[in-house]
């Protein structure tokens, strides 16, 4: 066999840069690389596609971590001295269900109170800890037409003031009746649970700004603490001062609305 013979020969297949050396080879070398045929390759991507649909179903439809309580709170105008205003008007404001229901486009006045209901949402029993207040913004006093409530009778139980006009301004309980008798002024903590819920008011003191604001609930349950943010359905509270109010009106019960005081028909009766 000549030297010539004797010489390796290889062949490349495929990708050009594959390069196989050696001393002495007889015959043909073959040289491939490994290729996924197009059914392969649809198949792997078919699988990463039915995964990735899965762990977004996953975390799409997982239970939320239950809480331990559930929070209410409802705006009111409190009474006597509470109410509404509404941007500046001559036209009568109709009521809506009633002089302690928020009319359209309102804001709560000084005095006005937030009722926040708090129940256990477990078996255990939750202990409310304490209540803070965040002051978000102050603007100056609304502008605007006053809409006085009716007086109340008795102040109820578990009643605390907040006077937003203090740099860090405080949940204070304040003293009450119910039924004729006296009742101390409430303090924390409180316990609530699925059957027993507790009610709170906060009468909200505001007697030069627009302030806007919002409460947190803080509350333990066994090893669990927590702290729930108390607004008005995700919005902060708005409490003005009735300072900038430029028209006086009361309610006019022969047309069901808030008007001018001093008109023909209306002598503004009592609200009792």
């Amino acid at each position: 066999m000549s030297t010539e013979d004797e010489e390796a020969r290889v062949v490349h297949h495929g990708d050009a840069r594959n390069v196989v050396q050696a001393g002495r080879v007889i015959g043909n070398i073959t040289v491939t690389t490994a290729r996924w045929s197009t059914r392969t390759r649809l198949a792997a991507l078919g699988a990463v596609v039915v995964l990735g649909t899965a762990a977004a179903l996953y975390f799409a439809l997982r239970p939320e971590p239950r809480q331990s309580v559930s929070v209410i709170a409802q705006v009111t105008s409190g009474s006597c001295a509470g109410g509404w205003v509404v941007p500046d008007t001559d036209q009568p404001v109709p009521l809506t269900g009633g002089p302690a229901n928020r009319p359209p486009g309102a804001v709560q006045a000084d005095k006005g109170i937030v009722v926040v209901t708090v129940q256990g949402d477990q078996e255990k029993t939750v202990v409310l800890q304490e209540m803070r207040v965040d002051v978000v913004a102050r603007h100056p006093a609304m502008i605007g037409v006053f809409l006085p409530t009716p007086c109340g009778g008795d102040l109820t139980p578990r009643t605390f003031e907040v006077d937003l006009a203090k740099p860090a301004p405080a949940a204070v309980g304040t003293a009450g009746k119910s039924g004729g008798e006296d009742i101390p002024a409430p303090s924390f903590p409180f316990t609530v649970s699925e059957t027993d819920p507790e009610q709170l008011e906060i009468s909200a003191r505001s007697t030069t700004e627009d302030v806007e604001w919002r409460l947190r609930l803080v509350w333990t349950s066994g090893d669990q603490r927590g702290e729930s943010v108390v607004d008005d359905a995700g919005r902060p509270f708005r409490t003005t001062a009735k300072s900038a109010v430029s028209k006086d009106y009361c309610v006019d019960w022969t047309i069901n609305a808030w008007a001018p005081r001093g008109r023909p028909t209306n002598p503004c009766p009592p609200m009792d």
